[in-house]
């Protein structure tokens, strides 16, 4: 009797006072005891797939958390806590990179850094046909960076007029490579793969040290690095850091002081919050600004393959440095439509409850 008291199932109460339960109470209780266990079972599987880096489609529910916290949008995940990994977007991400839950092509900064995620939609009025002119004679002055969406951008002084010129994929188009024009190579890929291509944007560099080029198994992420100084070998790992983390820009002086000024604002706001003292507050704000703009710039990245060191540290280490760095995407600018699985999940659970 005892036993039955303890266990709960049929019996509850003090051993004066033992009270029997109903059968529909002891079917009920049956129930919810067996889903708990399944519950507990199939956690206890994710887990260990999860240890084998191994991932099943049924085990997408229990890493929406996961997912959450790579966006930015959750503090802690069990999964990460019981695998004893850093509670940190940049750790989630990691994980579900590894897991293959997520590819190279997801890029969480632009939701978790609360920048807009769709290209704004300018007018833009028809340009009037006109013959090509021959500007070569003149000096050109880079104004690229490695934030914009115009490559090899520059500009050229002729007396008292501006000429502002912008890359030209036509012209690329007619260049030979090895004999061959560029649009003829296109054209024999189309045939030889069966699906269509177009080259739709373009930049040329002209290297301070070492090009190291890397493209990403699939064909979807392609980075060229001018690394000055190091070797091969460092180059290639660069470029592979790049095709993972995705920076944005080379170092902190690259970031507008107009975009400092807006993190630094939406940090504000959130410390605001806490309801801490002012200079608490002031340290909160400066602390997300700095790990902001650690999130993205390539020197201030933790290196992907060693992130007890930045990029930074291991270039000095290594007596080189990045002069410029291009990272493309396949489709990345391109509109279309996002489906965020994790807000669905968590959306869905709610609803259940």
């Amino acid at each position: 009797m005892p036993g039955h008291t303890v266990d709960g199932l049929y019996f509850s109460g003090e051993p004066q006072a033992i009270r029997s339960h109903s059968r529909g109470q002891v079917e009920k209780e049956q129930q919810s005891r067996a889903s708990r266990a399944a519950e507990a079972k199939a956690w206890a599987d994710v887990l260990a797939r999860v240890r084998q880096r191994r991932f099943e489609p049924e085990d997408r529910r229990y890493l929406a958390e996961v997912e959450l916290m790579a966006y930015g949008r959750r503090e802690k995940s069990r999964v990460l806590a019981e695998l004893g990994r850093a509670q940190t977007p940049e750790s989630a991400h990691g994980l579900l990179l590894e897991l293959g839950v997520w590819d190279q092509t997801v890029d969480p900064y632009p939701r978790r850094l609360e920048l807009p995620e769709q290209s704004p939609q300018l007018p833009l009025a028809e340009l009037a046909a006109e013959a090509r002119r021959d500007l070569t004679h003149l000096p050109a002055f880079a104004i690229d960076d490695q934030g914009t969406a115009d490559p090899d951008d520059a500009v050229s002084i002729d007396g008292d007029r501006l000429w502002v010129h912008v890359a030209d994929v036509a012209a690329l188009a007619a260049l030979s490579i090895g004999g061959t024009q560029v649009e003829e190579l296109r054209k024999t890929l189309v045939g030889r793969i069966g699906e269509n291509m177009s080259i739709r944007r373009f930049q040329r560099l002209q290297a301070k040290g070492r090009l190291s080029s890397y493209v990403h198994g699939g064909s979807k992420i392609g980075v060229v690095v001018d690394l000055v100084g190091g070797d091969d070998s460092l180059a290639k790992d660069i470029a592979m850091h790049i095709a993972a983390s995705k920076p944005v820009v080379l170092d902190q002086n690259e970031v507008s002081a107009e975009l400092i000024e807006r993190e630094r604002e939406i940090a504000r706001q959130k410390a605001a919050e806490s309801g801490k003292p002012a200079n608490i507050v002031e340290k909160m704000v400066e602390g997300s600004v700095q790990k902001y703009l650690k999130e993205v710039t390539l020197l201030g990245q933790p290196f992907v393959k060693d992130d007890k060191q930045t990029v930074g540290q291991l270039l000095k280490s290594k007596g080189a440095q990045v002069d410029r760095f291009v990272l493309y995407v396949v489709g990345e600018g391109i509109e279309k439509k996002s489906t965020d699985f994790a807000a669905e999940v968590m959306a869905q659970a709610a609803a259940a409850r």
